[in-house]
């Protein structure tokens, strides 16, 4: 009979108490946590929306120095689009000749290529909100009037902002 009750002393388990402890930190350590992997998550989508801001750049600027619709100056002087990037929801779109065509879309003829920006992300260029970006014959950015501009991005999601210049 002995030996009976030292086993159930020996073999008591976690209390209810100790076990509500452990619960209760371990709630406080998630309530920690979850604020920083969201912050990471905006982060990354943020860095992914640069890099295809800069590799759409890259790729419109390109096919302007190509010039395939053989694009120049009107007789006004202000030069024409060559190429640019048109913003359709979720991609970039890499066009030839004007960006606001109608052949412009995600199925339209001029369409070169695409590149994915993801959800929640806002982009402004030179304090704007992007929704096209013309680059004429020489590589230069222009504006709706044909006259070269430079370019500055911000790149937003959340609390997270990014800045810098397309070159």
């Amino acid at each position: 009979m002995q030996d009976y009750i030292k086993l159930v002393e020996f073999s008591r388990g976690f209390s209810l108490v100790e076990m509500m402890i452990v619960l209760a930190i371990i709630g406080l350590l998630a309530l920690v946590v979850v604020p920083f992997t969201r912050s990471w998550i905006e982060e990354a989508d943020v860095k992914e929306a640069i890099s295809s801001l800069e590799v759409a750049y890259g790729t419109a600027k390109g096919l302007a120095l190509r010039n395939p619709l053989l694009a120049g100056e009107t007789p006004s002087g202000a030069k024409e689009p060559a190429a640019g990037i048109k913003v359709s929801p979720g991609l970039l779109l890499i066009c030839q000749g004007d960006p606001e065509s109608a052949s412009c879309s995600p199925a339209g003829q001029n369409r070169i290529s695409s590149y994915r920006v993801p959800d929640g992300v806002t982009i402004n260029i030179n304090g704007s909100l992007l929704s096209v970006q013309r680059i004429d014959n020489t590589g230069q950015s222009i504006d709706g009037s044909g006259q070269a501009i430079p370019l500055s991005y911000s790149v937003t999601k959340g609390s997270i902002t990014y800045v810098g210049e397309i070159r």
